[in-house]
């Protein structure tokens, strides 16, 4: 049996990213959003990269987080979608790095289990219980499923489950 997911501990602001062509992120302290990369087709994966660097190098500066977590993406997705994905992912790294910032990535079972109590649940299934959660546990109601999923990596984050 492996020992499940345990968050990094670190002072001061958390921001968490659930990186997609709608990248959902939450920081502590209660800001939140979506960023959307989409264009034609996600067609463009330079643009998409600029569009993810220049927006989380801007939010870097902006809540100087202690730490940025960030869901690492399944691998089970269309090959188009996961070099997509892994792509985004590591443009964060990147940025995070030159900030001189720590980073730590999730599974998205490994946060699911701790929040919802399964890390086994179909993708529609895991993003109606973050929205629930969401609504349930921060008084957050109709937030974008992106936006949900990122708070509830946040919580996670910060040892809330």
């Amino acid at each position: 049996m492996t020992e499940p997911a345990r968050a990094i501990p670190a002072p001061g602001v958390i921001l968490a990213l659930d990186i997609a062509t709608r990248t959902g992120w939450a920081a502590s302290g209660g800001d939140g959003g979506v960023l959307d990369l989409s264009d034609d087709h996600n067609a463009d994966y330079g643009r998409m990269g600029a569009l993810i660097g220049d927006w989380l190098a801007d939010r870097i500066v902006t809540l100087q987080p202690a730490r940025v977590v960030i869901e690492r993406p399944y691998i089970g997705n269309a090959p188009a979608q996961v070099y997509r994905l892994h792509g985004l992912v590591w443009t964060a790294h990147m940025v995070c790095w030159r900030h001189g910032i720590p980073r730590q990535e999730i599974m998205p079972s490994a946060w699911r289990k701790s929040i919802h109590g399964s890390g086994k649940l179909t993708t529609a299934e895991a993003k109606r219980r973050a929205k629930a959660w969401c609504a349930e546990h921060l008084g957050r109601r109709g937030l974008d499923d992106n936006e949900a999923e990122a708070r509830c990596i946040l919580a996670w984050a910060e040892g809330a489950a």
